[in-house]
């Protein structure tokens, strides 16, 4: 995906690690991530940057603009990748199966929404996963909505007995 700037056109890609690598003509920029807990969506915050040049001197040329960065990692298709690859080293093959639930806005929810968000985290403790990112990303709420439905499901009965 790229990003323009008035400084030119940035390339980002996502790397193993939590990590954004950025290539603007003979620049380079690798930003280390970690999640920011203070967002009410889930959301990346830059907490290291390495710019590198071509051999040329980084003298005079803008830096990289970390809000740029922050907000491409904080988008949907951004975020997964980076979930997904968050604790491994290799990239993930093909697609990551998209973890969406029914839209019923705010309100009381039926059981079957609440099944459905512990079928989910299942899948996501079978594959080793973070369930409430994850769920989060998918949905475009905060993790702790998730945590949320969790304890809905639990106080409703739905959870198998033991399950926490």
């Amino acid at each position: 995906m790229r990003r323009s700037n008035e400084q030119g056109t940035w390339k980002f890609d996502v790397a193993a690690g939590l990590r954004v690598v950025g290539h603007r003509g003979g620049e380079q920029l690798v930003a280390t991530l970690a999640i920011d807990d203070n967002a009410d969506r889930l959301a990346f915050m830059v907490v290291r940057l390495e710019w590198t040049g071509d051999g040329t001197s980084l003298a005079g040329r803008p830096a990289p603009d970390v809000a740029t960065i922050e907000s491409w990692a904080s988008t949907p298709g951004a975020a997964l990748a980076l979930l997904d690859q968050r604790n491994t080293d290799e990239p993930v093959a093909g697609d990551p199966l998209p973890m969406r639930l029914p839209v019923h806005g705010s309100g009381r929810k039926p059981n079957s929404f609440y099944e459905r968000v512990l079928f989910f985290k299942d899948l996501c403790y079978e594959h080793g996963l973070p369930y409430a990112e994850r769920l989060a990303a998918d949905n475009g709420v905060a993790p702790g909505v998730v945590y949320r439905w969790v304890a809905e499901a639990r106080r409703r009965g739905l959870t198998a007995e033991g399950d926490q």
